[in-house]
C-alpha cells in the first residue's frame, strides 16, 4: 500500500506541476516542495479507491479535477480566526508556518499548506501583544502586559519554555537578533533589555526606548528613543556607543541598513538623516512635514514615511528623490515592503489594504476586511501577505506578481 501511495503521490506531483505551468503558476511549484505535495496528495486521497492508483493508471487528464481543486484550494486566501482581536502575525522563514497573536490570550501556529493549526500557546493573564519567530525557525517569542513572565521564549520543536523575563509594565515587543544569539524586549514604560539566549543572562539594560533594531551581523544594535531627540548605535558585547545621532525634534524612527554601515533616522519635524556609523558623515532629507512613522525596504534604498495628514511618501534615500505618494483615509498601520523591494502595502482606508508597484505606482491588489486592519506582513520570499484586523481574522493571500492580476490599470502613484 505504501508503495502504491508513493507512486501515486509522485505522479500527482507531476500532474500538479504540469497544471501549474498550464495556468502560468510556475512560481508556486518552486515554493511547494515535492514532499509537501506528496503529503497533501496522500492526506487528501484518504481511503478513496479511485485515487489509489498505480503509475500506469495515472493520467493528468483523468485526475484533472482533483489536481485543479488542489490548485484552487491553495490559491484561496487562508482565514485564521481567533475568539478576539488579532494583534499581529508573522511568517516563519520557510514560509510554511504563520504565527498569530491575539487578545484572546493565545498564540497559534498554523501550517499554510495543510491549513491546520499545529501549535497553540496560552498566556496567563493578559492579551498577547506580539509574537515573532527566530531566524532559524525553531523558537517563538511572545509578549504580553502580564506582571509575571511577560516575555516567553518557546522551543517549537518540543513546546518547552526555554526562557522567561518580566518587565514592570509588561512587554510590548520583542525581536531576535539575525544570528539567533540574542533577544531584545521593550516594555510599555520604555525599559528595554537584551538577553543572551544561550547563557540566559541580561547583556544590556536600557531606558526610554521605543524600539531596538539589530545589525545583520548581530554585533551591534540601534535604538529608537521614547520621545527623545537622539538615537544610538551600541556594541552589544562592550556597551560602547558607536554613534550618537541627534535631531532638533524627537525621533520617530531609526533602523540600520542591511550593509551595517549606515543608520537611518527620522524625526517629528520632517528631517531624515542617513548617517555613516564609522565616519559620522550625514545625508539630510527635509520633507517639511511631520513624520509619524517609517519603514525601510530590504534593499536599503527606499524609505516609506507616514506623514501627518499627507499620506505615505516613498523616498529614495540615495538620490533624495521622492518615488511616489500614496493618499488615503487611514494610514494607521506601518507600511510594509515586499522582500524584493518592488512592492509596498499600505492601509488606504480603515478596512482595506492595497498593494502597489513602486516603479509603476499602480495598485496590484486590494485586500478587504470587515473591520479595521491592524497590520500587514509579507512572507520571507514574498509568496504571501498576511493582514490582521479587528474582526478577529488574519487573512493570508497568495501573491503572484507576474500574473494578469497584477496588470491593472489603476491610477498610478503621484510622483514627487
Amino acid at each position: 500500500m505504501k508503495k502504491i501511495l508513493a507512486i501515486k503521490a509522485v505522479n500527482v506531483i507531476k500532474g500538479f506541476n504540469l497544471l501549474l505551468q498550464h495556468f502560468a503558476l510556475a512560481p508556486y511549484s518552486s515554493y511547494l516542495e515535492l514532499k509537501d505535495l506528496a503529503n497533501i496528495a496522500i492526506a487528501d486521497c484518504g481511503s478513496k479507491k479511485s485515487l489509489t492508483i498505480s503509475e500506469n493508471e495515472f493520467s493528468p487528464d483523468k485526475h484533472t479535477s482533483f489536481l485543479i481543486q488542489k490548485i484552487l484550494n491553495f490559491l484561496k486566501p487562508l482565514i485564521i480566526d481567533h475568539i478576539e482581536e488579532i494583534n499581529c502575525s508573522m511568517f516563519s522563514p520557510c514560509e510554511k508556518l504563520i504565527v498569530t497573536a491575539s487578545k484572546d490570550k493565545t498564540v497559534r501556529v498554523t501550517n499554510i499548506i495543510t491549513r491546520n493549526v499545529e501549535k497553540k500557546y496560552q498566556q496567563q493573564k493578559e492579551a498577547v501583544e506580539f509574537a515573532t519567530i527566530s531566524s532559524c525557525g525553531n523558537y517563538i517569542a511572545t509578549t504580553s502586559l502580564d506582571d509575571v513572565n511577560s516575555t516567553k521564549i518557546i522551543n517549537m520543536n518540543d513546546d518547552t519554555i526555554v526562557l522567561t523575563d518580566t518587565h514592570d509594565w509588561g512587554t510590548l515587543s520583542a525581536i531576535f537578533s539575525p544570528c539567533g544569539n540574542f533577544i531584545a524586549s521593550v516594555s510599555l514604560s520604555g525599559d528595554a533589555r537584551i538577553l543572551n539566549l544561550k547563557t540566559k543572562e541580561v547583556v544590556r539594560n536600557l531606558n526610554d526606548i521605543r524600539l531596538i533594531t539589530f545589525s545583520s551581523c548581530g554585533k551591534f544594535f540601534a535604538t529608537t528613543p521614547l520621545a527623545k531627540n537622539n538615537a544610538n548605535v551600541i556594541n552589544i558585547e562592550t556597551g560602547e556607543s558607536l554613534r550618537n545621532i541627534v535631531h532638533d525634534s524627537f525621533i520617530t524612527f531609526s533602523t540600520l541598513l542591511p550593509c551595517d554601515k549606515f543608520i537611518v533616522t527620522a524625526s517629528d519635524d520632517g528631517i531624515i538623516k542617513k548617517t555613516n556609523i564609522e565616519t559620522g558623515n550625514v545625508i539630510v532629507i527635509n520633507l517639511n512635514k511631520r513624520i509619524v512613522d517609517a519603514k525601510l525596504s530590504s534593499c536599503g534604498k527606499f524609505l516609506a514615511t507616514t506623514l501627518c495628514e499627507e499620506g505615505v511618501k516613498i523616498i529614495n534615500i540615495n538620490t533624495k528623490k521622492m518615488d511616489g505618494v500614496i493618499r488615503g483615509d487611514c494610514f494607521k498601520i506601518k507600511p510594509s515592503f515586499s522582500p524584493c523591494s518592488k512592492f509596498i502595502v499600505v492601509d488606504s482606508s480603515a478596512r482595506e489594504v492595497k498593494l502597489f508597484n513602486i516603479e509603476t505606482g499602480k495598485v496590484l491588489i486590494t485586500i478587504q476586511h470587515d473591520a479595521e486592519v491592524k497590520s500587514a506582513t509579507f512572507s520571507s520570499r514574498g509568496t504571501f501577505i498576511a493582514t490582521c484586523s479587528a474582526d478577529n481574522i488574519t487573512k493570508i493571500t497568495p501573491l503572484k506578481v507576474d500574473s494578469d492580476l497584477f496588470k491593472t490599470q489603476n491610477k498610478p502613484l503621484e510622483k514627487g
